[in-house]
């Protein structure tokens, strides 16, 4: 990149010289690819957290289930023996 003084501007501006993506860019070749790492680092935890906490509520939602299925079965149960005794 080249410093010159744009036309009818009184402070030097810094003018893109070429075509190149690498002169053009504002952080060079390497940042951008680093910063798109970077987010994409932060989303596959991101994403991985997520799976991870909707399976754990699917779970607990299963056990859940299953608790007052157990609890429905004792209460049947113990109502039928109730009432054979009586």
């Amino acid at each position: 990149m080249e410093v010159r003084r744009a036309v009818g501007a009184t402070v030097a501006k810094v003018v893109p010289k070429g075509d190149d993506l690498r002169e053009t860019s504002a952080y060079g070749e390497g940042m951008g690819k680093t910063i798109l790492t970077i987010l994409g680092v932060v989303l596959a935890v991101w994403l991985v957290m997520t799976i991870i906490g909707a399976i754990l509520s699917m779970l607990k939602f299963f056990f859940f289930i299953g608790f007052v299925a157990v609890l429905v079965v004792l209460a049947v149960t113990a109502v039928s023996k109730l009432s054979k005794s009586n």
